[in-house]
């Protein structure tokens, strides 16, 4: 549904329901994993509903562009993907997110053009209990634990259905967030451009991007949280009278910082090791394109 409140603003809402497909996960029939939680051996559809209301506007004479939204998504099993046991296994949860994102772009001059992307995210699992692989007797301790071929077992009391050994002690998640779903996120740019006498066009820009502090994993552990990080890039850039080729000269990372913007753990068999992923160094270069 949409209505222009007048001409220079529209508001917006929709109404959805979306479905992704189930299956089975890639487990052998004979893995002991499937004798502690037999529900491994596939995995239910996941279905959203979806709500989301905004508003795109422009004002002072189309020199003012704000776009704002609103959403809320309700998830029936939502579809988590770990690795146990040297298998990656997919799990069903329910789960909400809500959140804001807000575009605004300004020019307040013929040359100026400055720009902001902001957003807010609130995720929660609203149920579920999962074996977590890095402590899977929830004592952040190896007692109770033994190692087979392939994997970890837990020998100690509270085995599910008093099956010893077991792959672990279930724990709760609800409440918990979403892996990589961080709470904020900022991208602030500004360009100025010189336009020539012979129509080239000459801009100068760039961009500051900061981005909050999240969990790579549904367990919401200490270890699996990954810090807040930001990256400065910077662009020069030449354009051709009709706009047909252009030249580019670009920085990315101008500090040089070498944050951890990702992360995975690894299964038992490697030690459950954590795989980190870092921002690029600095990087310098130059781009020479042609629009056919």
């Amino acid at each position: 549904i949409t209505w222009n409140v007048s001409d220079e603003i529209m508001t917006y809402a929709t109404v959805s329901r979306s479905y992704k497909s189930g299956g089975f996960n890639a487990i052998s029939a004979e893995n002991p994993l499937l004798e502690t939680n037999p529900e491994l051996a596939d995995f239910d559809p996941e279905y959203i509903n979806a709500i989301e209301v905004g508003a795109k506007t422009r004002f002072f004479d189309n020199k003012l562009q704000a776009n704002i939204t609103y959403f809320y998504y309700d998830y029936e099993d939502l579809q988590v993907t770990k690795v146990t046991q040297q298998t990656p296994a997919n799990e069903n949860f329910d789960a909400k997110v809500q959140g804001f994102e807000g575009e605004f772009i300004w020019l307040p001059t013929h040359s100026l053009m400055l720009s902001a992307n902001v957003a807010w995210l609130d995720t929660e699992f609203k149920e579920g209990v999962a074996v977590d692989p890095a402590d899977i007797n929830q004592r952040g301790t190896t007692e109770d634990v033994i190692s087979l071929v392939s994997s970890n077992a837990y020998v100690g009391p509270g085995c599910p259905d008093g099956a010893v050994p077991c792959a672990g002690i279930p724990v709760g998640i609800k409440g918990n967030e979403i892996p990589s779903a961080p709470n904020f996120s900022v991208n602030l740019g500004a360009a100025y451009s010189w336009y020539f006498d012979n129509a080239m066009e000459l801009t100068a820009a760039a961009n500051y991007y900061w981005q909050d502090e999240f969990y790579s994993r549904k367990f919401n552990a200490n270890n699996d949280r990954v810090d807040e990080w930001d990256v400065i890039n910077a662009t020069l850039t030449l354009y051709s009278q009709d706009r047909d080729w252009y030249v580019e000269a670009w920085g990315r990372n101008l500090n040089d910082d070498d944050h951890i913007t990702g992360q995975g753990l690894g299964d038992q068999g490697v030690g459950l090791t954590t795989a980190q992923y870092l921002l690029e160094p600095r990087t310098y270069g130059v781009t020479l394109g042609y629009n056919f």
